[in-house]
């Protein structure tokens, strides 16, 4: 029987790495289209309009985290599935 291999499995951190450049220009992307531009919105230059591209960002990352959950993928398959 082969012993279990513990440690950094290299092939998946080099690719972890190669992915940071298209997470960078996703959230971009996610930030440019929620943020007021400035004049575009004068009168939204309160502070909900200061944090909307972070509350973006944050539900961006998580429902990133809730399609990518082991203990999700089932579900989401079944229910779009039908």
């Amino acid at each position: 029987m082969k012993r279990r291999r513990r440690g950094v499995d290299w092939t998946v951190l080099v690719q972890l790495v190669a992915m940071v450049p298209s997470l960078r220009a996703g959230l971009g992307i996610v930030i440019l289209v929620i943020s007021p531009g400035p004049g575009i919105c004068p009168q939204q230059a309160g502070v909900g309009a200061r944090w909307a591209p972070f509350g973006a960002a944050a539900l961006w990352f998580l429902l990133g985290f809730v399609w990518f959950a082991p203990f999700l993928q089932s579900f989401l398959a079944q229910s779009v599935g039908r």
